[in-house]
């Protein structure tokens, strides 16, 4: 008798909620009552066109409101909505705006906060004020591809992916700014300048990646965590690399430098050579697509990245003497590399760190290394079970018995490859194997063999 009535009672509280949840329209804009003790709504969802305009108060069913704020998806995908006015508005709710195409307009002088994805794709924004507003979600003016300018007067947080290929953005004030997201103005490739003010207490991964118009990043002298030099981001003691414009060369880098921080040189397509005598940690996607980077010297360097050096094209020499950690494709698709030395130093190898280099004929590994080993330019483990790259493999080639395992891209990119004897003792082929083996026409398997 307790059970039945403890569940009735739960569903008339339920009743109860539901009913309170009030939705109307006006004038041809949606409303939800947020409370009915503040008198506040929310614009909701609706097929809303040409220019819009926000009032302060709606009054409905004898009662008046204060419109606070815009509900998540109120107008996403509203392709035809040209302008918004919402002079009361103080928050913009998640992929509120997400995909109005043709919105060129947005004046909202009372908000403070800006939802995730609001304004995503909305391709015909040039220009936005925002100029009380403390937060910018994550991805919240993504791909507004003729947005030029953004004043933020007042933001401390902008959050991943926030301008992420903004691509005509070419002024940014942020005077108060805090905290600045991973990857938060990639591929904002009008971008010349960035000033990062005193304020300034975190900067994600990749925050400038791919701005390829940037030519120096300057820091507040009175900034505690970063600092810069010759238009080039530091962390405060310049131990570590953050971020060298793509139009930066060449770099004088200070001795007190031990670490590359992740995406640090990506896409410096004019850096021809780097010395970098006590640097000990490179990171990831460091040097990528530094298409014109021939020469790496790293006498102290024990760390390489994931992707730290892919698609570095002319890059034919490398010298690692004392490197343990070689991540992930460190040198995917350097299609100049001709040969590799890894030392005994080196105890913790990746998948294919050589993937798709595809002149690469051999790749040796000194014989006092613990965990690795070589044969005929090929690199295994130290017992040759498992088969991690092939270097620019031609022809017919049979594996040799004592291999279990074929390992991620192990031949990846072997474009002259034809054929390959693959012994039972193989148990385990691992992803893209044999990705990009254009010639390859034959495959023997003897797994059913006695």
């Amino acid at each position: 008798m307790r059970l039945i009535k403890s569940l009735g009672f739960i569903l008339l509280t339920l009743a109860g909620v539901a009913a309170s949840a009030q939705t109307f329209e006006v004038d041809g804009i949606n409303y939800n009552v947020l409370s009915e003790a503040d008198g506040t709504v929310e614009v909701t969802s609706g097929d809303y066109s040409g220019d819009i305009v926000i009032p302060a108060e709606v009054t409905y069913d004898g009662s008046t409101y204060s419109v606070t704020t815009i509900g998540d998806n109120a107008f996403d995908f509203c392709y035809d909505l040209t302008s918004v006015s919402m002079p009361s508005v103080t928050a913009i709710g998640d992929w509120a705006f997400g995909y109005c195409y043709e919105l060129a307009s947005v004046s909202m002088p009372a908000v403070t906060a800006i939802g995730e994805y609001a304004f995503i794709a909305c391709y015909a924004l040039t220009s936005v004020e925002i100029l009380l507003v403390s937060t910018i979600g994550n991805a919240a003016f993504n791909m507004c591809s003729a947005l030029t300018s953004v004043s933020m007067p007042e933001v401390t947080t902008i959050g991943y992916d926030a301008f992420l290929n903004c691509s005509a953005l070419i002024s940014v004030s942020m005077p108060a700014v805090t905290t600045i997201g991973n990857g938060c103005f990639f591929g904002c490739s009008s971008l010349t300048s960035v000033s990062i003010p005193a304020s300034c207490t975190s900067i994600g991964s990749g925050a400038f990646v791919y701005c390829s118009a940037l030519e120096e990043i300057t820091v507040d002298e009175d900034n505690i965590y970063y600092s810069s030099l010759d238009g080039v981001l530091y962390d405060k003691n310049k131990e570590t690399i953050l971020c060298c414009p793509c139009n930066k060369v060449p770099i004088n880098m200070p001795t007190t430098v031990t670490a590359i921080g992740d995406y640090a040189f990506c896409e410096n397509k004019s850096l021809a050579s780097a010395s970098m005598p006590s640097v000990t940690t490179i990171g990831y996607a460091a040097f990528f697509n530094c298409s014109s980077l021939t020469l790496i010297e790293m006498p102290s360097v024990t760390k390489i990245g994931s992707e730290a050096f892919s698609f570095c094209s002319a890059l034919s020499s490398v010298s690692m003497p004392l490197v343990e950690t070689l991540s992930n494709y460190a040198f995917n698709t350097c299609r100049a590399l001709t040969s590799v030395y890894i030392p005994a130093s080196c105890t913790s190898i990746g998948l294919n760190p050589f993937a798709g280099c595809t002149v690469l004929k051999e790749i040796v590994v000194e014989e006092s290394n613990p965990n690795y080993s070589s044969a005929d330019g090929v690199l295994y483990d130290k017992d040759k079970t498992t088969l991690i790259g092939w270097p620019t493999a031609e022809g017919d080639i049979e594996i040799m018995p004592s291999v279990t395992t074929i390992g991620n891209y192990a031949f990846n990119y072997c474009d002259a490859l034809t054929s390959v004897d693959i012994p039972a003792s193989v148990t385990m082929i691992g992803d893209g194997a044999f990705h990009g083996c254009s010639s390859l026409t034959s495959v023997y398997c003897h797994w059913d063999e006695p």
